[in-house]
């Protein structure tokens, strides 16, 4: 697979430096080897920027060792490694591409994180575990997906909620959930950011 290289991520491609990972890069859903029929409602994988996901939990102030942290369409889990280096209790990937699991995976044990975890599956099929939960989106999928995450997440058995939501390109389906309340965000431009808090805890 021949990676596509976004000039606005040359802290990621440092972070690959650093950690000898393989986060960097763009792919489009056309290049993957995804079996799944999901494949037209994801977006391109973009590593995601881990000043921004440092951002976006010091904002929610919360205590991360307290916390699940949950990227949804974590492609090859750059997001993953950043929370577990913040100190998150737990972290999970869900990925539907049939080979960016094991990339991500890979990636978590060249970093030597055990609390680790990435299922391949639809994002809009994952059941939330209970507990206090972080659910991060960087822009992964549209909205068919994103309608199907908010319902499971409504029949969450959550004790804390908090949505991270980067580069939050269809944000109506979030902000249109009864038990969401949407909070405020640190400036993000040019991609934005939305945090969104669960009601009822």
């Amino acid at each position: 697979m021949a990676r596509i290289f976004e000039a606005w991520d040359q802290d990621g491609r440092e972070f690959d430096t650093a950690y000898g990972t393989d986060t960097a890069g763009k792919i489009t859903p056309d290049q993957l080897k995804a079996t799944s029929a999901v494949v037209n409602q994801a977006a391109s994988y973009l590593g995601v920027s881990p000043g921004r996901v440092l951002k976006g939990v010091a904002a929610i102030k919360i205590e991360p060792k307290e916390f699940t942290f949950i990227d949804l369409g974590c492609g090859k889990g750059r997001a993953l490694l950043v929370a577990a280096q913040i100190g998150f209790r737990e972290v999970i990937g869900v990925e539907f591409a049939d080979e960016l699991p094991e990339i991500a995976k890979a990636n978590a044990r060249i970093m030597g994180f055990d609390n680790i975890v990435v299922h391949q599956g639809d994002a809009g099929e994952y059941r939330f575990p209970s507990g206090n939960l972080l659910v991060f989106l960087h822009n992964p999928f549209w909205i068919p997906i994103m309608r199907r995450v908010v319902e499971n997440l409504r029949a969450a058995q959550y004790q804390q909620l908090f949505v991270l939501y980067l580069t939050p390109k269809i944000p109506e389906v979030l902000d249109s959930a009864d038990f969401l309340e949407r909070v405020p965000a640190p400036d993000d431009r040019p991609h934005g950011m939305a945090i969104y808090r669960g009601k009822f805890t």
